[in-house]
């Protein structure tokens, strides 16, 4: 009797654990629908997660001054990296064997040609 009371549980559990994967399984893949099923994943998640707060506290303007509105920050990050981002104007390659000792070769004064942004090389 126990060991048949003990066969049932183990082939219970696994049940369980099969239909508890499942459940998951769909949970996940219709938390970004419009569905009950999404809601009630948000809040469970909810719980789980703690809210938190941004480590930026302010931004020091070009000029100098302290910015603590968040509208101006997220201005001010916008532009720092547009600017950090923007396509090069010009790219010089640099002249091949550029470690090699110079020599009286005829190429010596030749200038170097700009390379393309999209020039690829083999």
């Amino acid at each position: 009797m126990k060991a048949e009371v003990k066969y049932l549980r183990k082939i219970l559990q696994n049940e369980l654990k099969s239909f508890t994967a499942a459940q998951l399984d769909q949970n996940l893949a219709m938390r970004h629908t419009a569905s009950s099923t999404s809601v009630g994943f948000w809040s469970k998640t909810k719980r789980i997660f703690k809210s938190s707060s941004s480590s930026l506290k302010d931004f020091i303007s070009d000029d100098g001054q302290v910015v603590k509105e968040v509208q101006q920050m997220t201005e001010i990050a916008a532009t720092h990296y547009e600017e950090l981002f923007v396509e090069p104007k010009e790219i010089t390659r640099r002249q091949p064997y550029v470690d090699a000792p110079l020599s009286d070769s005829e190429i010596i004064d030749e200038p170097i040609p700009p390379a393309d942004i999209f020039e690829k090389y083999h």
